[in-house]
């Protein structure tokens, strides 16, 4: 992980957060890296927005892909494989009882993602 600096930088000793309890965190930073040249990052008031951002890079990269289509539809595994497709992919999640920031990993932001989308059903 190019981002691996920021990764796991502050875990309390013994915390294990289920990845549905980052869903009510606030303040996160989204860091994506397309490419080994191109990287950015966004700021967010709650990570649910930040994984509505994460979602909405995926739809617009199929409208890409797809102009003509009115209509397109895709499942969670579409959208793994499009997390997997980055060169890197972080967020960074305040831990405001802490005042430190955890950073989640591909593997984590996938099933932050899973949680997400279960909990609006």
């Amino acid at each position: 992980s190019i981002f691996g600096v920021y990764s796991r930088l502050a875990v309390p000793t013994g915390h294990v957060p289920t990845m549905a309890s980052y869903l009510n965190k606030t303040h996160t930073i989204l860091l994506v890296s397309e490419s080994r040249s191109s990287s950015s990052y966004q700021m967010f008031n709650k990570t649910t927005t930040a994984l509505e951002r994460v979602i909405k890079l995926y739809e617009q990269k199929l409208k890409e892909m797809n102009p003509q289509a009115s209509n397109i539809t895709y499942d969670i595994s579409n959208l793994n494989e499009f997390i997997d497709s980055l060169y890197d992919i972080t967020l960074m999640v305040l831990d405001e009882r802490a005042g430190l920031y955890e950073g989640l990993s591909k593997a984590d932001v996938k099933k932050c993602i899973l949680a997400f989308l279960k909990n609006q059903a």
